[in-house]
């Protein structure tokens, strides 16, 4: 065998014992000859922690071994030498980390930017939080949390059994009409999915929910995309209006071109009409009427029969002394870049103009539609994906989808992507919804967008945070990063 005689006497010593009592077996000592002074030593996991947190963001195993190999770590430890690049390469592992690419998880461009705060705090999470009330609760299992508040618009009565059902139109299995939209993408293909798409795709939904379910209340979630949020093409606007009214130009200066809007041309089919080099033929028109305080209309264009400047743009000095600013002759139109200082109020004729109610409160093509069917909805903060749950859908079926063969036959990928789509579990889409709850549950919170992922995944059973986050976060994370 190799072995010393001192290996011989010992399985001797084991042969007979075991001889005599089958259950006298001997005992591996491996993992129990010494602890670990990883274990045994919080602070030192702290001191190794920050010295990597302080190389930045790619570190190694053998860091830790350069880190303990220091005259005042090995004095400290009481080492007469470092530790092996194995022995470093586990520890690293037990502290958490794991050797891979850098994650990709929230947008760092603009997820922090004060006007995205603004919009998350003071209308999307009041708002979510209204509808938040009126909607029931699941818990982990995918079924009704019974401990959570009813909701105030519930569904749920004592019926009596004298009363009989009222009919309703039945709810389509899946193989009726839906407002599913399916295109390839591309010029030489269905083009790609525009407002006036998003528009079409919306009526189709509202006619469906009105025939199927009527007594409900219904709200469409949009990405806050320029898609989603484009407004009508003569829509209020003060980007590129001028301080005074058009002059005169041209030879004896009787030519007087106006200020206005150049939108495409439509034709009876509800289409753009293009020119013979393939452009989209734009025509002039006039802006919409502004707004009083109190609601009523403000035209920006001078009346046909004004005897200076007949059917011509106002001009924003006119605009702004009709709501009642003076001085502003001293103004000027714009600051440079439209650079304004953010205490800024009355820096310049534009910036005015762009905080007066009626400018900041102009609404999207898709929201006047919604809206004017009785239709709620609700944009998305810019940058935030981690609020919109039907992102972690499309992950999903993404991941079943590149589980299928390849194929290069467009009615194969076609019926791949749907199966795939379909594919999400009900129970995996209240997991999400309840996901992107913690999250909001934590902006609310005042949380940042780090300190809401960490509670995330702190929480992760949880649908909002529970009272001890504020300490846990403190003691757990800030306290740590410092």
């Amino acid at each position: 065998m190799g072995k010393s005689q001192k290996c011989t006497h010992r399985l001797c010593e084991w042969s007979c014992a075991y001889v005599k009592d089958p259950k006298d077996l001997p005992i591996n000592p491996y993992g129990t000859w010494n602890v670990s002074m990883l274990v045994s030593d919080e602070d030192l996991v702290q001191d190794i922690a920050l010295h990597l947190q302080s190389l930045g963001q790619y570190i190694s195993a053998q860091d830790i071994v350069h880190y303990l190999d220091t005259p005042k770590m090995k004095t400290h430890l009481g080492l007469k030498k470092t530790i092996s690049h194995k022995t470093a390469a586990r520890w690293i592992h037990i502290m958490g980390y794991w050797w891979g690419e850098e994650l990709k998880g929230q947008y760092a461009d603009g997820h922090e930017r004060d006007n995205v705060v603004t919009y998350w705090q003071s209308i999307f999470l009041p708002a979510w939080a209204v509808l938040e009330a009126k909607t029931g609760k699941f818990d982990n299992d995918g079924s009704l949390d019974a401990l959570a508040p009813l909701p105030t618009c519930p569904t749920l009565q004592w019926i009596h059994s004298s009363k009989t059902a009222k009919p309703y139109a039945k709810e389509p299995d899946g193989s009726g009409p839906g407002a599913r939209v399916l295109l390839r993408p591309s010029k030489e293909h269905d083009g790609y999915f525009t407002c006036d798409g998003v528009l079409a795709q919306a009526t189709k939904a509202m006619d469906l929910l009105d025939q199927y379910y009527p007594n409900e209340d219904h709200v469409f979630i949009y990405d806050n995309v320029t898609t989603h949020k484009k407004q009508a093409e003569d829509a209020l606007s003060a980007r590129h209006m001028l301080k005074y009214p058009p002059k005169r130009i041209g030879k004896g200066k009787n030519t007087v071109e106006n200020w206005g809007l150049k939108v495409p041309l439509i034709d009876t089919n509800g289409k753009a009409v293009h020119g013979p080099d393939g452009k989209v033929i734009k025509i002039f028109t006039k802006m919409v009427d502004a707004k009083f305080a109190d609601g009523t209309p403000q035209p920006l264009y001078f009346p046909n029969n004004h005897p200076r400047h007949p059917g011509l743009f106002k001009g924003m000095e006119v605009i702004l002394e009709e709501h009642g600013f003076h001085n502003v002759k001293s103004l000027k139109p714009e600051c440079k870049g439209f650079k304004c200082k953010p205490t800024a109020t009355d820096c310049c004729c534009h910036h005015i103009l762009f905080n007066q109610p009626d400018f900041t409160n102009v609404k999207s093509l898709l929201e006047d539609l919604c809206e004017s069917q009785g239709y709620t909805v609700i944009f998305l903060p810019k940058f935030h994906p981690e609020l919109n749950f039907i992102e972690m859908c499309w992950g999903y079926g993404k991941q079943v989808y590149c589980q299928y063969p390849i194929s290069s036959d467009p009615s194969v990928l076609e019926k791949n992507a749907l199966m795939a789509l379909e594919s999400v579990p009900l129970l995996s889409m209240r997991w999400f919804s309840n996901w992107s709850l913690r999250f909001m549950d934590g902006y609310r919170c005042g949380l940042n967008g780090l300190e809401a992922v960490w509670a995330t995944k702190k929480y992760h059973g949880h649908r909002c945070l529970p009272p001890e986050m504020e300490h846990d976060i403190d003691s757990e994370y800030r306290g740590f990063q410092m």
